[in-house]
């Protein structure tokens, strides 16, 4: 709509934050009331994790978003119990699959959790369940198809309009119960301090402040207690389907290999939620005491001020560049192919998606040897994740990124001359 730029590769981060904020507060203010309502949206707007996913595109933090929007509009189809709002939020659901692998195995388990839990509380009706189901097997299909064509070996399908590919490296292998003993602890820490990824959260700040720690933990028992008394009375209610949800991610994330805030985004939104739970509950307990709720806010203000003075003034220059993030290569290509007239084999210090994306190279044009994000090659440009003991080439263009210290050096040593090029490096050996 808008092309291939930067732009519109944020764009729908930014926009489903907005989502988040705004079903997020819808579901509170529906079940806990309007004042409850504006501390979570006070919370969406000042936790450092809700602001963080926001500035960046990677496919996986929509499920955040898709994840809250999709509950929403399930607790709009229990209270009405109608069949169009059953069938909307299937839709809704299926199209969350689409986000990320790990809302593969969220999804279904919740699911699955979700009916058996409304249908003994509420005696649901089988057509509800049959619209949704149906509903969500209108988009899911091909996405099954896709996981059997791997887990079978089965050749591409070509399909009508459209194939459904077998990728050269299918992760399955990354989900079993090996991982559970390792994840114990691994958990704990991405869904309350951070990870290797600094880009998820900062070390100093945590996910959502450390503050929020004794919060959510309280607020999670509190859901507990309410869920197993729901469940004795038969009693529905939405709160304990956001913690079904919860405990339907944390689940798969014993499950998983490695696991971290990009494939567990989705249950950061349920986690805010008992935080505000916790502090409702701190509230309701110390009631006499007035000054608490101020105290709190104080707490998170203060804490808002710190990290947005650092988020946004100092981080930038700090930590430069982001792991796994890299500049655009546009001005760097336009000068090599001026310099390039031999068409000589240019090797770069970066991934191909940053080819692709200044160039608007299709990927059917893209030749890739193993795994893309390691070793590829289109039209004499070689994209490695360069190491220093690679074996270094006389006749060939390397392009270097500017923090890459130690490869600089070894090029410098070599008889390479650099010619700078915005955030890259530009190496060569000069002809006699």
């Amino acid at each position: 709509l808008f092309g291939l730029s930067l732009f519109t590769l944020r764009l729908p981060a930014a926009i489903l934050s907005l989502v988040t904020l705004i079903c997020g507060t819808i579901i509170v203010n529906n079940e806990l009331g309007k004042k409850a309502a504006v501390v979570i949206a006070a919370l969406l707007t000042v936790i450092p994790y809700f602001i963080m996913q926001s500035r960046f595109g990677l496919d996986c933090n929509l499920f955040l978003s898709m994840s809250t929007l999709s509950l929403c509009v399930l607790f709009k189809a229990v209270k009405t119990n109608r069949l169009i709002h059953y069938s909307i939020s299937g839709l809704l659901f299926g199209l969350s699959l689409y986000c990320y692998a790990t809302s593969w195995l969220i999804i279904p388990l919740f699911l699955i959790f979700f009916f058996v839990y409304i249908t003994y509380t509420k005696k649901l009706g089988f057509s509800r369940i049959l619209v949704f189901g149906v509903s969500l097997f209108i988009l899911a299909w091909p996405l099954i198809l896709f996981v059997l064509v791997h887990l079978f070996k089965w050749p591409t399908l070509e399909i009508w309009f459209f194939s459904i590919p077998r990728l050269v490296v299918f992760r399955s292998k990354e989900i079993g119960f090996q991982n559970v003993l390792v994840n114990l602890k691994k958990l704990f820490g991405v869904a309350f301090f951070s990870d290797v990824l600094t880009y998820n959260a900062l070390p100093r700040f945590f996910t959502m402040y450390i503050i929020s720690i004794p919060f959510a933990i309280s607020g999670i028992g509190v859901g507990l207690v309410r869920l197993v008394r729901g469940i004795k009375k038969r009693d529905y209610t939405n709160t304990n389907v956001i913690l079904l949800f919860l405990i339907a991610s944390l689940l798969i994330g014993l499950l998983i290999a490695d696991p971290n805030a990009n494939k567990l985004n989705g249950m950061y939104y349920t986690l805010v939620f008992f935080v505000l739970v916790g502090i409702l509950k701190l509230v309701e307990v110390l009631k006499q005491q007035r000054w608490v709720p101020y105290a709190i806010a104080s707490l998170y203000l203060t804490s808002f001020i710190f990290f947005f003075s650092y988020y946004f003034f100092v981080y930038p220059i700090e930590v430069y560049p982001q792991p796994f993030f890299q500049e655009d290569l546009t001005s760097t290509i336009e000068q090599i192919n001026e310099m390039n007239t031999e068409n000589r084999p240019v090797y770069y210090d970066a991934p191909i998606i940053y080819y692709l994306l200044s160039q608007k190279v299709s990927p059917y044009d893209v030749f890739a040897e193993g795994e893309l994000e390691k070793a590829a090659v289109i039209r004499n440009h070689y994209f490695l994740m360069l190491q220093v003991n690679d074996t270094l080439k006389k006749d060939c263009y390397y392009v270097v990124g500017q923090t890459y210290h130690t490869l600089r050096e070894m090029l410098n040593e070599a008889g390479y001359q650099p010619i700078l090029s915005g955030k890259y490096d530009i190496y060569h050996i000069p002809k006699d």
